[in-house]
C-alpha cells in the first residue's frame, strides 16, 4: 500500500511536532516533571506557546504522545514479553537502558506516567500469562495469573528502581539478577496450599 506524499504545510507541521516532543523528552529526562510546564517546552522547542497549544491543548495530551517516546528511549522499545524465552532476557537487556535513561525511566512513577502504565495493562496482563501458561501449562489459572503477576514484578522498572536505590545495582547487574530470578520462578513456582509449610 503506497502512502501519499506529505504536502509542505503537513510535512511542516509533522516537523514542528516532532520538535516539541523531542523538547518535552530531553526536559523531562533533565527535571522532574512536576516542574516542566508547557512553556518550558515551548521555549526549548524554539516555538511560541500559542503554536504549541496548536497541537496539545493541554499538559497531559502532550504527556501522553510522548509515550511511545518514552518507551523507545528508556525500554529500547521492547515489548511485552508473551514467551518464557523473552520473558526471562528482557530485564538483561533492558535494565541496563534505564540506568542510560535514568530520567525518563523514572517518569513511569508520576501520576500521568501510572496512568499511561495502566491504559495498556490489559495487554500487558494478556502478554504475561501468555509467557507463563507457556510455561507452566501444569499450574491452575489462578496460580499462573499469581505467578505473572510476579513475574511482571521483577521484569519492570520497579524492580530496577529498587535494586538501584536501595542496594546501589546498576542495570548491568540487576538485569541479569532479574533475569535469573524469572528463570527460577518460571521452573519452580508451585502453589502452597493452605497449611503447607514446607
Amino acid at each position: 500500500m503506497s502512502s501519499e506524499p506529505l504536502s509542505l504545510r503537513e510535512a511542516q507541521r509533522e516537523l514542528t511536532r516532532n520538535r516539541i516532543l523531542d523538547a518535552a523528552l530531553e526536559l523531562i529526562s533533565e527535571e522532574a516533571l512536576d516542574t516542566i510546564t508547557l512553556a518550558n517546552v515551548a521555549a526549548r522547542a524554539a516555538v511560541t506557546e500559542r503554536t504549541l497549544y496548536r497541537y496539545f491543548a493541554t499538559r497531559d495530551e502532550l504527556i501522553e504522545a510522548l509515550w511511545p517516546r518514552i518507551n523507545d528511549r528508556a525500554a529500547q522499545g521492547r515489548t511485552f514479553p508473551a514467551t518464557p524465552e523473552a520473558l526471562i532476557q528482557q530485564p538483561s537487556e533492558i535494565f541496563p537502558g534505564f540506568d542510560r535513561e535514568e530520567g525518563l525511566t523514572r517518569f513511569v512513577f508520576t501520576r500521568q506516567g501510572q496512568e499511561l502504565r495502566l491504559s495498556v495493562n490489559d495487554k500487558r496482563q494478556a502478554a504475561f500469562l501468555q509467557a507463563v501458561a507457556t510455561a507452566r501449562p501444569d499450574l491452575s489459572e489462578a496460580d499462573r495469573r499469581d505467578l505473572a503477576a510476579i513475574c511482571q514484578l521483577l521484569d519492570s522498572s520497579f524492580a530496577w528502581v529498587s535494586m538501584k536505590d536501595y542496594w546501589g545495582l546498576e542495570g548491568s547487574r540487576s538485569g541479569p539478577l532479574a533475569s535469573e530470578a524469572l528463570d527460577l520462578l518460571l521452573t519452580h513456582f508451585r502453589r502452597r496450599g493452605a497449611g503447607d509449610t514446607s
